[in-house]
């Protein structure tokens, strides 16, 4: 029933959009992806393998890893039980190098577990000088432009992040999620999946 009203308001969307005047033509516009990432060969707990994918951990042991649960691939970061007084690392996509970034626009899905304090963050980042050395690269956060997954939101429930759009971005780039939390105070999970720019 939830597809076919979806389809249903598409269709109607579509009529809308092309009703124009007998000397005018419409045709509506169709977006493509130019990358997916879905992560769906994932092996449970195992280090982040997907090509061009790579991470980096700034304080602590944690790193980010594949996960799957119910046939789903993704990819998580957990400092539950960690030890350790910090734990922030790096999950960073591969370089992008695009004949133009105009027009191209940037999704993806993310989750939360048990996140509760403020201080337990997920931010995203893009670096147009990364060359596989996180702290020397120029990153720019840019959290803002998405919706994040809140203490709000359901435990392992994605929400989908909205669009970013690249236009304004000069030349290659990578984008980068980075998480910090701890043993104690800061033990929520983040997820990320379906990561798409098209």
């Amino acid at each position: 029933m939830k597809n076919l009203l979806k389809f249903t308001f598409v269709l109607i969307s579509l009529i809308t959009i092309s009703c124009v005047s007998d000397d005018d033509f419409a045709i509506p516009e169709i977006t493509v992806p130019v990358y997916v990432e879905d992560f769906q060969t994932a092996t449970n707990n195992a280090p982040v393998s997907f090509e061009g994918w790579s991470t980096h951990v700034e304080a602590g042991s944690i790193n980010w890893t594949e996960k799957t649960f119910s046939s789903n691939g993704t990819v998580r970061f957990s400092s539950f039980q960690s030890g350790e007084p910090s734990n922030i690392a790096w999950l960073i996509s591969p370089k992008f190098e695009f004949d133009s970034n105009i027009g191209k626009r940037l999704i993806f899905e993310s989750a939360h577990s048990f996140l509760s304090n403020p201080s337990n963050t997920f931010d995203v980042y893009i670096s147009t000088n990364y060359d596989s050395n996180v702290t020397t690269a120029t990153w720019t956060r840019i959290t803002s432009n998405f919706r994040m997954p809140q203490s709000s939101d359901s435990n392992f429930t994605f929400v989908s992040s909205g669009n970013f759009d690249l236009s304004a971005i000069e030349g290659p780039f990578n984008i980068a999620f980075k998480a910090v939390g701890n043993t104690s105070t800061l033990t929520a999970g983040f997820e990320v999946d379906n990561f798409i720019i098209y």
